[in-house]
């Protein structure tokens, strides 16, 4: 799976093989090293000596596009189920979802807090199953503030998030990253739904902006909570579906 090393520092040179992905922290190089991209390992981008296309060996990398990356000696290789609760990344867990977020501070600037998935939702349901890829409006239609598998963690931003994305359609997050331990298998994690929203934006701001449609939002002030904040929001109507609003935090906007 990983090849030479499991974690830690090796004193010798070590190959890493696997599927690129993109990591949370700059300077890293992730790579998924399981089929179902349960487990990664990820290393500085500065310690990599040799990057080429890898030989798919059955059972231990995905079939798409594998890869192999000769380390240096002294190399620090961090591997991580992304069921794993005990996790620790230069200091920070990724499991997140474990630690209660702080309260937001609202402003009478900020959008209101939805009570219920968006108006009209049968309508935005039934434009979702004609579409290829499902609207975010159909996505707040089907905003529920729960899970359908009825778990909860200290945070549930992107739990309940996810819930909202999969039950409008988007059932390929069933099989993303991090998920909840029931049937429903919903994504728990901030930081990689961030990176789902990155794939499929075909727009992107930093700016929040009344009037210009629907948003998936991921919210972050890595100085107050590592983790980060998902949350939709109708910019036309100026409220949001989710379990809070951080408006003093820095704002990543990604629309398709």
């Amino acid at each position: 799976m990983v090849a030479d090393q499991q974690h830690g520092t090796s004193t010798t040179p070590v190959t890493v093989r696997g599927v690129a992905a993109t990591s949370d922290r700059p300077g890293y190089r992730r790579v998924y090293t399981s089929s179902d991209r349960n487990e990664y390992v990820e290393f500085r981008q500065d310690d990599v000596q040799e990057e080429r296309a890898a030989e798919h060996v059955e059972g231990t990398a995905p079939a798409d596009a594998p890869q192999q990356w000769q380390l240096q000696s002294r190399a620090t290789i961090y591997q991580v189920s992304v069921h794993d609760p005990d996790a620790v990344i230069d200091g920070h867990s990724p499991a997140m979802e474990r630690m209660a977020p702080p309260t937001p501070r609202v402003t009478e600037a900020d959008p209101r807090a939805a009570d219920g998935p968006a108006d009209g939702s049968a309508a935005a349901t039934s434009e979702a199953a004609q579409r290829t890829v499902p609207s975010l409006a159909s996505v707040g239609a089907n905003w529920r503030d729960r899970c359908e598998g009825g778990d909860a963690f200290a945070n549930n931003c992107a739990h309940y998030l996810s819930d909202a994305f999969i039950t409008a359609g988007y059932t390929e997050l069933q099989s993303y990253g991090a998920r909840c331990y029931t049937p429903a298998k919903r994504p728990i994690r901030a930081r990689e739904m961030r990176e789902w929203f990155k794939s499929m934006a075909t727009s992107t701001s930093t700016v929040l902006q009344q009037g210009t449609g629907w948003w998936a939002i991921f919210q972050l002030d890595a100085s107050v909570y590592w983790g980060g904040h998902v949350v939709l929001l109708d910019s036309d109507a100026w409220q949001y579906y989710g379990t809070g609003w951080y408006g003093d935090w820095s704002q990543e906007l990604y629309q398709w």
